[in-house]
């Protein structure tokens, strides 16, 4: 089984630092990465934009360019939960998705990713074995715990 855990802590500048660890439970290895550096924390408006903008995205979608900006956003909502979740300041982002409505278009794009995993992923699986890289499968195999990771931390 593989294993995913993020554990994020403020550095002694104050940066946010994230541990990640990797692997299946006997070679599980750790890392880690100075966001701040990765990723620009959001402020209140740029959070709000964020949200606004999200769009839902159909199944013939998934891994494009529109796409693939849209995971990124999510992924700066999640660091963004998630850090203000740690220091205990005020939790914009989850206001941000429940003002715009926005909490049932994430339960969508998890319900879409689920179909791409059950009925395209099959279909596409001999040619990504002669593909050099993966990189887009492995976001949209992503995406699934990027969303979960964001409404757990909302819940």
């Amino acid at each position: 089984m593989l294993l995913l855990e993020i554990v994020f802590e403020c550095g002694s500048e104050g940066f946010l630092r994230a541990f990640w660890c990797a692997g299946d439970e006997d070679s599980a290895m750790w890392s880690d990465s100075d966001v701040a550096n990765d990723v620009e924390l959001l402020n209140r408006m740029d959070a709000e934009c964020i949200v606004q903008s999200l769009t839902v995205l159909p199944i013939e979608q998934v891994g494009s360019r529109k796409w693939l900006a849209q995971h990124a956003n999510l992924e700066k909502l999640n660091l963004q939960a998630h850090y203000n979740t740690m220091v205990h300041c005020d939790e914009f982002v989850m206001l941000a998705l429940t003002s715009h409505d926005k909490l049932g278009l994430l339960i969508q794009e998890l319900l879409v990713i689920e179909i791409w995993k059950e009925k395209v992923l099959p279909h596409i699986l001999t040619e990504l074995a002669e593909q050099s890289s993966n990189i887009n499968i492995h976001l949209v195999l992503y995406q699934e715990t990027t969303i979960i990771n964001l409404l757990e931390v909302l819940a």
